[in-house]
This record gives C-alpha cells, sequence and structure tokens, in this order.
C-alpha cells in the first residue's frame, strides 16, 4: 500500500485528491507499516501470538486503504484497486478461515468507503469493482490453497527431517560418550594398517596421542617378534563381519612393552564405519599373573631356583637328547654338612639366608647349559647335560670349591662345606633311577667325611641297605624274620 497510494495519486486527475487527507493516511500507514516491519516476522509465525498479531495488521491495513479511498473520491477513487492487491496478499498468504473474514472486512470497508465519499455511482461500475476484488480473490486463492497445502507438506517433512536429525545426533553423541569414556581402546583401521580413528583411551592405555597414531599406523607400536603373526592374523582369510581375537605387545611410551587382546571385526562393507575395527584390552596383569603362578609351580619359594618337579622334568628331556643323539647325562647331588648345627644355633631366619647365599653360589658356578635346583633342606642339584667324559667330575669339583668360603652372616663368618653325589644315564627310562643313584652317591661321599663327591656304583646300593639293618631285605620271605618294634622304645 505504501507504493501504490503515491503512485495511484500522481495518476489522478488534479483537483481530485484532498491531499491532507492522504497524506495523514499515508502518514499513518507508512508509520504502521515500518514498526511492523521491523518485527522479527519468520519467529512470530511460527507462535499463534505472532499470527494474531500479523491479522490484526491486516485489519488496520484495509481500514487504512478504505480511508485513503473514501478521501479521493470513494466509488470513483482510482484508489480502490489497493484493495485488489490487499486481496491477493489475503487469498495467498492466509489459511482458509482467516481468508474468508479478511475478505468480508475488505469488502466492507470498500463499501464504507463508498457510502462515506457519497456521490452518484453507477451500479453496474460498483458491481464491476466488487466482482473484481472477488474474482482477483477467487484466481489467488486456487493455486494458493495447492501451495499451502505443498507447504503444509514441506513443513511436515521438514519437521520430520528436524526430528530426525535430532534422533541421529542424540544417538551419535551417545555413541560417541560411550566410546570416548570407555577403559578399552577402540581403533578403526584401513586394510593397510592406518588408523582412521582411535580413541581417547588410547593415549590413556599406551601414553601415545591419537594424532600419532593416526599419522603413523599401529605397526609401528607392535613388538618385532608379533609383527608377522599379527599381520597374518588381520590379513588372512578375513571376510566382512567376521570377528577375530590375537594377542601381541605394543609398546607404552615410557618403553615397556605392554600384553595387549585385540579383537579385529571386519565392518568394510559397513558404509558407516568402512573400516576394520580393533578393540584393544590390555592384559598385562594377567599374564604377569599367570606367569609368577607358572615360576611359583616350578620353582623354589626361598632361593628362586627350579624346584623338584621341573628338574625332574629337566631330566626327562636331556635324557631323551642324550638317547637320540648317543651321549649322556648326569647329575650332581649336594648336601650341606652342617648346616642342621647352624640352623639350630643361629636360628631359622639366618639359615634361610644361609640356604639364599649357597644358592647363589652355586648357580654362579654352574655352567649356562646346565640345571641347577633346589630339592628342599639343604639339598640341592645339578643337572649336567651332554658332555664330555671327565665334565660331571669337573661340576662336582666345581660346585664344591665354591662353597670352600665362609659366608658372612650376622656379622660373623661361617664355615658351610658339602658333600656330593654322581650318577650318569643314558637312557630316558633311567630318569627316576638316576635321580636316586645319584642321592645313593651322595650319602657314600657324605659317610666318607671328607667334604668330596662320590660317584655312583651298584655297590653302593648293597652297603646303603647293610647300613639299614634288619629293616630292609631282598628276599620278601624273610620279613618275617625282621624283629617287632619296641612301642615304648619308639
Amino acid at each position: 500500500m505504501l507504493v501504490v497510494v503515491p503512485v495511484a495519486a500522481l495518476l489522478m486527475p488534479a483537483g481530485t485528491v484532498e491531499w491532507p487527507v492522504l497524506c495523514a493516511a499515508l502518514g499513518v500507514a507508512a508509520a504502521t507499516g515500518g514498526a511492523m516491519a521491523a518485527l522479527p516476522w519468520r519467529k512470530l509465525v511460527k507462535r499463534q501470538s505472532g499470527l494474531m498479531l500479523l491479522y490484526i495488521w491486516l485489519l488496520l491495513d484495509i481500514g487504512a486503504i478504505g480511508a485513503i479511498v473514501a478521501a479521493t473520491g470513494g466509488g470513483r477513487s482510482e484508489m480502490w484497486f489497493a484493495y485488489v492487491l490487499t486481496t491477493v496478499f489475503i487469498a495467498t498468504g492466509c489459511p482458509p478461515r482467516v481468508q474468508f473474514a479478511l475478505m468480508v472486512a475488505t469488502l466492507a470497508s470498500y463499501g464504507d468507503a463508498v457510502a462515506v465519499a457519497g456521490g452518484s455511482l453507477d451500479a453496474s461500475n460498483l458491481l464491476v469493482q466488487v466482482a473484481a476484488l472477488i474474482a482477483t480473490f477467487a484466481l489467488a486463492s486456487l493455486p494458493s490453497s495447492e501451495l499451502r497445502r505443498e507447504s503444509a507438506d514441506h513443513r511436515q517433512a521438514r519437521r520430520d527431517a528436524d526430528s530426525l536429525a535430532e534422533e541421529l545426533a542424540a544417538r551419535e553423541a551417545w555413541w560417541r560418550a560411550l566410546i570416548e569414556r570407555a577403559s578399552d581402546p577402540v581403533l578403526v583401521l584401513d586394510r593397510l594398517w592406518g588408523v582412521r580413528f582411535a580413541s581417547p583411551a588410547f593415549e590413556e592405555a599406551l601414553g601415545h596421542s591419537t594424532a600419532l597414531v593416526t599419522r603413523t599406523g599401529l605397526s609401528q607400536f607392535v613388538h618385532p617378534e608379533d609383527l608377522e603373526g599379527l599381520r597374518a592374523a588381520f590379513g588372512d582369510g578375513q571376510t566382512p563381519g567376521s570377528c577375530r581375537r590375537v594377542a601381541c605387545r605394543l609398546r607404552h611410551r615410557d618403553g615397556t612393552w605392554r600384553h595387549i587382546e585385540l579383537v579385529f571385526t571386519d565392518l568394510g562393507d559397513d558404509p558407516n564405519v568402512g573400516g576394520i575395527v580393533a578393540n584393544l584390552h590390555d592384559v598385562t596383569d594377567r599374564v604377569e599373573a599367570e606367569r609368577a603362578l607358572a615360576h611359583q609351580a616350578f620353582h623354589d619359594a626361598l632361593t628362586g631356583l627350579p624346584n623338584r618337579a621341573l628338574f625332574a622334568d629337566r631330566v626327562k628331556e636331556s635324557l631323551h637328547r642324550a638317547e637320540r643323539s648317543g651321549g649322556s647325562a648326569s647329575i650332581v647331588f649336594l648336601d650341606l654338612d652342617n648346616f642342621k648345627e647352624i640352623n639350630d644355633s643361629l636360628g631359622h631366619a639366618i639359615g634361610d639366608v644361609l640356604l639364599r647365599e649357597v644358592g647363589a653360589r652355586l648357580e654362579a658356578a654352574t655352567r649356562a647349559e646346565d640345571t641347577l635346583a633346589r630339592f628342599g633342606g639343604d639339598e640341592f642339584a645339578v643337572l649336567v647335560n651332554d658332555h664330555e667324559p671327565n665334565t660331571a667330575e669337573l661340576v662336582a669339583n666345581r660346585l664344591l670349591a665354591a662353597l670352600e668360603h665362609p659366608f658372612d652372616l650376622c656379622g660373623g663368618w661361617v664355615l658351610v662345606r658339602a658333600s656330593a653325589g654322581l650318577a650318569t644315564a643314558r637312557k630316558a627310562r633311567e630318569a627316576n633311577e638316576l635321580v636316586r643313584q645319584a642321592d645313593v652317591a651322595m650319602y657314600a661321599a657324605k659317610a666318607a667325611g671328607d667334604h668330596g663327591f662320590e660317584r655312583y656304583r651298584t655297590e653302593l646300593d648293597r652297603a646303603q641297605r647293610e647300613s639299614f639293618g634288619p629293616w630292609v631285605v631282598d628276599d620278601p620271605s624273610a620279613a618275617r624274620t625282621v624283629p617287632r618294634l619296641d612301642r615304648a622304645a619308639s
């Protein structure tokens, strides 16, 4: 209306325009239009109160147009087509019920303007003008209804899209929060071991930044001994959707190696992932605990040396190897001669310290290819693997010589000597017998009392049986002649 009114005033014949009234109406329209144009209509039209404000403005606009038409000649005014523009806006921009109400207000305003202006007016001319307004409204409302329907569909589609986008954003934020706060690192790898994504837990677990592992790839952190096996597990027969578990060692930032259990899941065909997802679980504590348990099961708790079980296993392995190669294996069995007196006089704590010191000296005197074990108490044994004829004797002499120097205990020097027995075997089935023979030879050396060693001979078995007196016999029938043990004496 702000554009139509001055243009129409210029086109009207001179003397027919009441300029004061026209200017006043134009000023009111301009002020109202400027104030309404300054309002945030994009936000207002989304609320019912904003729409009501728009409809009130249209009613005021219709009233202002009526005043201008009345001031410029009523039915003979050239300003009546301002109603045409208003009618087009009403037909295209308002819902059906509001269209009907505003159109009735428009026709009423035009009728009032004609009545207020007075003067003669051809009825046919007035009918044509009214018909023109109604026809304009009808023609404008036809496409506008379709546009409103499409607009409603568009708004609904947009609302659905916005709702879906919000749901997807919320779900993505949920999953991202889960991954970023998970204690186990998550990686997304390509087929060439490149890292496309690394969760923050990777830096917490291994100390390396996610930017570093993304730039260099995972293979830079894998232990060289595990790299080949990991590559085989990573690429060998990996099918989409398959899951594979493999263990390896990854380098920590501090230079240590962490034992990691990796679970690969091939999601290369998933467009949302497009790679292989690797879940990393640090099992270093578990591996170390298993190693500690295994060490405790096969090692002496006091000295840390192999125990009887591990020694027996090593003896069997050595005899199997000797049997295949035609060699032999020997055992040097040692027993401390005066340990009981030291342990009883100085106490068990000092006795334990002495056993650790003895074990350390014997270990230093043992060849790298041989096995030193503590059998229990003050007994030690050394397995001498496939050797030359004199090697076992040389080992026995070196072990006994290692104990000749006194031990510094409790601020004083303690001298500990030992006796040793030596036995040799060539067949695997003689493993248990080999240990027994070395023990028999050790007792023979101890009986000699010279702190030396004795090699096993069959005569030593007979001598040992004789030392047992009537308690051990060769013939089971002779057991009846064994005297009964006196209970009181026992």
